[in-house]
């Protein structure tokens, strides 16, 4: 009985002294912490003084003075040529007198031979002949003969005013006129049908000027009458494609221009 009542009062002892012992221990280890703490040396801090340097960069070098060109010698003066001294005059000789000519032995006495008459110039003819002449010609009548130099006699000639018969005339020809050909296609394509033109049901003609070169080839296309709905242009694009014997013009081939006209037929 009595082993049985001091149980209980053994088992409060017991805790009681735990729960002091860790109130103790966390006082003490919380009491430590902030003693560290409190009386922990601070870290000292040391304020370092700061230099500022300002750069000055260094001042450009002085260009140097440019060299003084020197000064170019002055030539030097050519020597000037020493005076030749003039040649003394060399004196006259006198001339040494011709000798007189010898008079000619005088001749003999002989008859004179008489001398011939002179010969008259022969007057130079020039002037018109009646060779010289067309029978053609529509010009002024001349005198015929020696009218031009010469000598003149002192009676003048009748002037010789007749003409010369005049032949057949002659009329010029007239030129042929040229013979021209015309253009013709040698090969034709058809153009297709639009959509818009189909569903329009849109029939007609569509006219075009043609431009085409020497060789037949089509080189531009005008349209001069349309029906629109696309079909002008598909006309334009199927005569680009033709292929034409050129025009000719005295059987030459050249370029020329065709009024081409392009219909446009729904088929049922």
């Amino acid at each position: 009985m009595y082993a049985l009542q001091d149980e209980p009062e053994r088992g409060g002892r017991r805790l009681l002294l735990v729960t002091t012992g860790v109130i103790l221990a966390v006082g003490l280890q919380g009491g430590g912490l902030w003693a560290a703490k409190t009386f922990a040396p601070k870290p000292s801090e040391k304020k370092a003084p700061i230099k500022m340097l300002i750069y000055k960069p260094p001042p450009p070098p002085e260009p140097k003075p440019e060299p003084k060109p020197e000064p170019k010698p002055e030539p030097k003066p050519e020597p000037k040529p020493e005076p030749k001294p003039e040649p003394k005059p060399k004196p006259k000789r006198r001339p040494k007198p011709k000798p007189k000519p010898k008079a000619p032995p005088p001749k003999p006495e002989t008859a004179p031979t008489p001398k011939p008459p002179p010969k008259k110039p022969v007057p130079l003819q020039v002037g018109l002949t009646l060779s010289s002449t067309s029978a053609a010609g529509k010009g002024p009548a001349f005198q015929v003969g020696n009218t031009q130099m010469g000598a003149v006699g002192r009676t003048a000639k009748e002037a010789v005013t007749a003409r010369a018969t005049p032949g057949p005339a002659v009329k010029p020809q007239p030129q042929a006129p040229p013979v021209r050909k015309k253009a013709r296609p040698k090969t034709i394509i058809k153009p297709k049908y639009t959509r818009a033109g189909l569903k329009a049901e849109i029939e007609g003609t569509v006219t075009l000027l043609v431009s085409i070169n020497a060789r037949g080839e089509v080189t531009q296309v005008k349209i001069l009458k349309g029906l629109g709905y696309g079909l002008d242009q598909a006309a334009v694009e199927a005569v680009k494609r033709w292929v034409y014997r050129p025009a000719t013009v005295d059987g030459e081939p050249v370029a020329s221009t065709s009024r081409e006209k392009v219909e446009f037929i729904i088929e049922d």
